[in-house]
């Protein structure tokens, strides 16, 4: 049987995915694919809305999933971060969000258990994906509804966790807390959530302990897996910031920062080794026991980072 992802961070470090749309940016999509057959007569453009690839080119998704995995993935990212109805009303489609995570969810689990099974000592696991929702396009009740019908979706498809990342506002975290428990106090089970702050400019970090035990103290069926920061400038960016949440936090710390900012031809300006180098900080002070990369992140990375973390005893709480 395969072990749980509670039990397996105990062990040893894991090594979460790239950056999942930045990487279905380099293959050829045309405008049209977005919409494929399915939403072909549709009247709002969905071009560079990635998340719709998960109906109309599946292929490349899984594919994109599939070079992580190779690379040493251990935890795969569904291709979800905008895929809740308060994002999707504005192309017309908020009544598609239920299936869309669950359609991301499925692909991502079909590579997962075929790796598993291929290399039982190494199993594969899904974080379901919940990204940010801004206070200014939603309440703190209209959050939550879209927050339970993604994780609704993402259950179903059989994820491993909810990763609900890049938040900048604490509604985001309530909101989701809220939605995950009210879903599984009707079911009577437990289920793990990781917690990810926006790494942001000169700014403290959002998700620390002291916030999460707070939220957590009449929260009874959510099991926190790990918080900690992604996206920003770069690992050196977050570097301090996940030490003060490592030295102080009672969770599993994750990071899994930029490589770099794009620049105006959309190249992530951190070069692969440069990025390593600081990655290796992260390892070398046992401040992380997830570390992977976000946007710009690609299996090279990810190859390089999963070679560091080998035999490297995971950060204890």
């Amino acid at each position: 049987m395969k072990k749980t992802l509670e039990n397996i961070i105990r062990e040893k470090i894991l090594v979460l995915d790239g950056g999942v749309a930045t990487s279905l940016k380099k293959y050829r999509i045309k405008d049209r694919d977005f919409k494929g057959e399915r939403f072909k007569n549709h009247d709002v453009d969905l071009s560079n809305f990635y998340e719709m690839l998960n109906f109309t080119k599946v292929d490349i998704v899984k594919d994109a999933h599939e070079k992580f995995i190779k690379a040493g993935a251990d935890i795969i990212s569904t291709n979800t971060f905008r895929a809740n109805r308060i994002e999707l009303k504005k192309y017309k489609l908020d009544e598609i969000a239920y299936e869309l995570n669950y359609t991301s969810a499925m692909a991502a689990r079909e590579l997962t258990t075929k790796y598993s099974n291929i290399t039982r000592d190494k199993p594969r696991y899904v974080a379901g994906v919940i990204g940010p929702i801004s206070s200014k396009e939603a309440t703190l009740d209209e959050m939550e509804i879209a927050y339970s019908e993604q994780i609704k979706g993402l259950m179903a498809g059989k994820v491993d966790v909810i990763l609900l990342e890049t938040v900048f506002e604490e509604d985001n975290i309530k909101a989701a807390l809220f939605a995950l428990e009210a879903i599984l106090k009707k079911r009577r089970k437990n289920f793990p959530m990781i917690i990810s702050g926006a790494a942001l400019e000169n700014n403290k970090a959002l998700v620390t302990g002291e916030l999460i035990k707070r939220y957590t103290s009449f929260i009874h069926h959510v099991r926190i897996l790990a918080i900690g920061m992604n996206c920003g400038s770069g690992p050196e960016q977050i570097l301090e910031k996940i030490k003060n949440i490592s030295y102080t936090a009672p969770y599993n710390i994750i990071a899994y920062p930029n490589a770099g900012l794009p620049n105006e031809k959309g190249k992530y300006e951190i070069e692969v080794d440069t990025y390593i180098e600081s990655i290796k900080k992260f390892i070398d002070k046992n401040l992380v026991n997830i570390i992977g990369g976000c946007c710009g992140v690609r299996a090279e990375h990810i190859k390089k980072i999963s070679k560091l973390v080998k035999g490297v005893k995971p950060r204890k709480i």
